[in-house]
């Protein structure tokens, strides 16, 4: 996938207000700039709270590290527009980096303290 395809894909996301962004494996850095070239480009409407699109990028870093990361520091701006928000994780064509995500995941959800 070329540059332009890349910022055709993460477009809608940008757009629909998209607070954090977080890319690991190959062309990683190239995903993190076509989300980075699509917020530095995006117009936003008038009376729509402003806010910083914080996006990283982990190529040199074991998969369950990124989703460590992404699940445990990755938080949008202290902007009050994201009091609420939700996060999901995405693997393109690659099932086995799905299940070591979905893996991550449970194993730090069911590490998490759990509210009574």
């Amino acid at each position: 996938m070329d540059q332009p395809e890349l910022i055709a894909l993460v477009r809608p996301l940008v757009e629909r207000g998209l607070a954090y962004f977080s890319a690991w494996g190959n062309r990683c850095e190239k995903v993190h700039d076509a989300v980075d070239q699509c917020f530095d480009e995006r117009k936003p409407d008038a009376g729509v709270a402003e806010y910083m699109l914080m996006t990283t990028w982990h190529s040199d870093e074991p998969l369950r590290e990124a989703v460590w990361s992404f699940k445990t520091l990755d938080i949008p701006s202290e902007s009050p527009v994201f009091a609420d928000f939700d996060r999901f994780a995405v693997a393109i064509g690659n099932p086995a980096w799905a299940r070591e995500m979905e893996g991550t995941l449970a194993a730090l959800e069911a590490a998490k303290p759990h509210e009574e």
